[in-house]
């Protein structure tokens, strides 16, 4: 059992000892003016459900600001693999861009996203460059279910 894990079960609600230095909200401007920098479908969800989207940029923040592991994220933050994945799409498409540049007020908080977002495409960009491309009978036999022996 995780030590978290072991505290919420003694009924003991202190914080994850790093992640109460590094705990990262968003005041009301901030969180405007990074939901006004989300490509439009987003835009739309975050205004739908305006709470869960500034608690995932502000727990994504906060894991970049406190230079934490994903799995050193608050416990009542929810899942860190969920938190970690929509990160991982965000990434993909571009939108931390967008957030990077509403948060130029705060260069700490800029600078350490940025720091998180670029080691992200570096690892990508590396997993993608040592990747064999197939065949394409090995393509078509992959597809089959056959197995090379």
């Amino acid at each position: 059992m995780s030590a978290a894990a072991r505290s919420r079960a003694s009924g003991d609600d202190r914080p994850h000892p790093r992640s109460a230095q590094t705990r990262t909200r968003l005041d009301d401007e901030q969180w405007r003016a990074v939901a006004a920098r989300l490509p439009p479908t987003l835009i739309r969800r975050a205004q739908r459900n305006a709470p869960r989207y500034r608690r995932f940029v502000e727990d994504v923040l906060q894991v970049a600001a406190g230079d934490l592991r994903w799995r050193e994220l608050e416990p009542n933050a929810g899942s860190w693999r969920t938190v970690y994945m929509r990160f991982l799409r965000w990434c993909e498409d571009g939108v931390w861009d967008g957030v990077i540049d509403a948060l130029q007020a705060e260069p700490e908080l800029a600078r350490a996203l940025r720091r998180r977002v670029d080691e992200h495409r570096r690892a990508s960009g590396r997993r993608r460059q040592t990747a064999a491309p197939k065949t394409d009978a090995a393509a078509r036999a992959h597809r089959r279910g056959d197995r090379a022996r």
